[in-house]
């Protein structure tokens, strides 16, 4: 099943068996929560947050990737999630300043 929001943003849900993790990179933090499909109903299997060091994303863009990684394989850690499957959200300005810079570079 695939929800669409009013700006585009699509997400696909996951299959009856499968669980999803959902991976959220901030300036302040690094979220994960993981669900599955239990009974036709959406459930949260496991949760965690990691705090990242200011600098290491500014502007919307990761400053520091060894920090952001770090924070993510610990947040993976805290979780005890052995889930394979993630999905991550891109802002959609992002997506078109990327096309903008790969086109001027051409």
């Amino acid at each position: 099943m695939q929800i669409t929001y009013e700006d585009g943003t699509h997400i696909m849900l996951v299959g009856k068996k499968q669980a999803l993790l959902g991976l959220d990179v901030s300036s302040s933090a690094v979220k994960l929560i993981e669900l599955s499909r239990s009974g036709g109903r959406m459930r949260v299997e496991s949760y965690a947050v990691e705090p990242l060091p200011v600098g290491a994303v500014v502007e919307n863009s990761i400053a520091d990737t060894e920090l952001v990684g770090g924070a993510i394989k610990r947040v993976v850690a805290k979780a005890k999630t052995k889930t394979k499957n993630a999905a991550m959200a891109v802002a959609k300005w992002w997506l078109n300043l990327k096309l903008l810079r790969q086109i001027s570079r051409q």
